[in-house]
């Protein structure tokens, strides 16, 4: 029993520990007394005083309060809410760039190793921007009708006045001078065609989201076609990886003339729009998908190409 409560670690307390690797989630691992401990805000090879956040059986979580010894790695994160008391959407501001997208090809080399026993050589590819670049957002409310986003795993809404990684065509700085409603989850997407909508749906219960803002119909060009999708309907969130993805498949699958493609997961047909122009007229694409949402705007997006199925069901 001793021994045990050695290992043990409670809320509040401040530790001295020696960050070790990067975990999924943002987190990085530490060690205290035989306890295993998530850490926020560190980085790899860094001494740090952190203050326990929470406990259970086997999960401790941390965030650090000071930065004894740094990583060269360590930069002065560029928006003012990302902090340990701050927005809890952005974990590896305070770290370079460069050591960003290593850390990123460590958590999925790990993952593949641990969970598929799979060995990869894995490289995170820079793509556009580091900021300004997200194009799909859910802000919240609170009682007092300020915009904000949630803190990190908590339901405190830390109002902002800017979001950094969402495109200028969102306007963010503009809605959060706005006295909103309070509690209510606030949905914005903006098209790579410049259209914006919001959508509203309060916090708690099962109620769906309600346009308040734009059409419920955005489009977005890609691979010489205009896509309709729903406000419901899912989109890449970044801007660039509409095009990167499409052509990572591209090359992946070689597609040639005549072949027969399933789009599994196909939304509302980024890479069959894709697709379709290398099967050619002898080769047909047919796209599964779960949402009824997404296969409705599949079906109008490639209305008039006979080669092209849509089917709504379980890929599984």
């Amino acid at each position: 029993m001793t021994s045990q409560k050695k290992t043990l670690v409670a809320v509040g307390d401040v530790l001295e520990v020696e960050i070790e690797k990067v975990a999924h989630g943002g987190h990085f691992i530490a060690r205290h007394n035989g306890a295993v401990i998530f850490v926020r805000h560190a980085i790899p090879g860094e001494t740090c005083r952190i203050e326990i956040t929470s406990t259970g059986s086997t999960t401790n979580r941390a965030d650090v309060i000071e930065v004894i010894q740094a990583s060269p790695d360590r930069v002065a994160a560029p928006c003012t809410f990302s902090h340990r008391l701050g927005c809890g959407g952005c974990d590896f501001q305070h770290i370079s760039i460069a050591r960003q997208r290593l850390l990123k090809a460590d958590v999925i080399t790990e993952q593949f190793a641990r969970i598929a026993k799979v060995e990869l050589s894995v490289q995170v590819e820079e793509v556009g921007d580091a900021l300004r670049w997200r194009t799909r957002a859910i802000a919240t409310t609170n009682n007092k009708g300020q915009l904000g986003f949630y803190g990190a795993r908590s339901h405190g809404v830390i109002p902002i006045d800017d979001c950094l990684t969402t495109v200028e065509e969102m306007q963010i700085s503009q809605l959060t001078t706005k006295i909103w409603k309070g509690d209510v989850r606030v949905e914005i997407a903006v098209a790579n065609t410049g259209e914006r909508n919001i959508a509203l749906a309060p916090t708690r219960g099962t109620e769906k989201s309600r346009l308040t803002e734009g059409a419920q119909v955005l489009h977005e060009d890609i691979a010489g076609r205009s896509l309709e999708v729903s406000q419901e309907s899912f989109w890449q969130s970044h801007k660039d990886a509409p095009a990167v993805l499409t052509g990572a498949v591209l090359e992946f699958a070689n597609i040639q003339e005549g072949d027969h493609v399933l789009d599994l997961y196909g939304g509302v047909g980024l890479f069959t729009a894709a697709l379709i122009s290398h099967v050619g007229s002898t080769g047909s694409v047919e796209l599964y998908e779960g949402s009824k949402s997404a296969t409705s705007d599949a079906r109008r997006n490639f209305a008039h190409d006979e080669n092209v199925k849509v089917i709504t069901g379980d890929v599984a």
